[in-house]
């Protein structure tokens, strides 16, 4: 359990490139950006961790990345809270890769999974049983994003407004 403004259970700085396997991050706070996790332009590498019960006041209450490109292999993403991304939210030039992880019951106004400027690269995801109010329940993209969805299922997230699995915004390939 952490309180921090950024990144309260993890901070990855500029150029840092960890190595995470079995952690558990869960139930911490973040009052801007990043619950669980924060990633400036970093690299980290990140297998079987779960990011859990983390919230955030802005955005990414699992996870924020800002110019990051991170590997998770087999994580959970589960029960996150942020106003934007409430599972992880990507924001400008971050590319991820995602493979055999777990993303539900994670709520924000636009997202478990929002992208800005950014190109995700998700495979044999699930990303299900997700909450957001405004658009995109499951994944919110919008402006400038090019992801890659290979063999995911996207299934039982809800919105209030538009788009319960995907919404894809302007200049979205």
């Amino acid at each position: 359990d952490n309180d921090a403004g950024y990144g309260a259970g993890i901070y990855c700085e500029e150029g840092s490139s960890p190595t995470l396997t079995d952690c558990e991050i869960n139930n911490n706070t973040a009052e801007s950006t990043g619950g669980g996790m924060e990633c400036w332009s970093s690299t980290p590498l990140l297998i079987n961790c779960t990011f859990s019960s983390n919230s955030s006041n802005s955005l990414g209450g699992g996870i924020y990345l800002n110019g990051s490109s991170p590997q998770f292999t087999n994580c959970i993403i589960t029960q996150n809270t942020s106003s934007m991304g409430g599972g992880i939210e990507c924001r400008w030039e971050s590319n991820p890769t995602l493979t055999d992880c777990t993303i539900s019951f994670n709520s924000s106004d636009a997202g478990a999974l929002s992208f800005l400027y950014s190109s995700p690269t998700l495979n044999n995801c699930t990303i299900a049983n997700n909450a957001s109010f405004d658009a995109g329940g499951g994944i919110y993209m919008w402006d400038n994003c090019n992801p890659t969805l290979n063999d995911c299922i996207i299934t039982g997230n809800t919105v209030v407004q538009a788009a319960g699995g995907l919404y894809i915004g302007m200049e979205c390939h």
